[in-house]
């Protein structure tokens, strides 16, 4: 029940003034500006690794299904993805139109419809395999 005594926090609760709070302050910049650069290293170490050359039989295989090769490995994430759209992973194809750049209210699609125009590709190609 509310009463008076909910208002009393105590010290622990009271506004900071002066030194205390420059302190606070303080110590809460020094640890932001440590993890922003935390995350700058770790997008760096990623951005690099992307730009790598595939393993040897990921080229082998982008090169039987007529992909050019050599073939980074950023390349070969965007094959792993079509292939699990192709699987009927919505969570893959939300993943790839984010990245494309398109929003579901543009592409004015629902959870249903998606799910059926993956349905609609996956009896598609496996009529094309018959």
């Amino acid at each position: 029940m509310a009463n008076d005594q909910n208002l009393l926090k105590g010290e622990a609760t009271r506004f900071k003034s002066g030194d205390k709070a420059v302190d606070a302050g303080r110590k809460g910049g020094i640890k932001s500006g440590e993890t922003k650069r935390r995350k700058r290293t770790m997008r760096e170490v990623f951005d690099a690794i992307s730009e790598a050359d595939a393993p040897e039989d990921i080229r082998q295989k982008a090169q039987e299904m007529g992909l050019p090769v050599p073939l980074t490995l950023e390349e070969a994430y965007a094959i792993a993805m079509a292939k699990e759209i192709v699987n009927g992973n919505v969570q893959a194809y939300r993943a790839v139109a984010e990245v494309r750049g398109e929003r579901k209210q543009d592409i004015g699609l629902t959870i249903e419809s998606e799910q059926s125009k993956l349905s609609e590709l996956l009896e598609q190609r496996k009529k094309r395999r018959k």
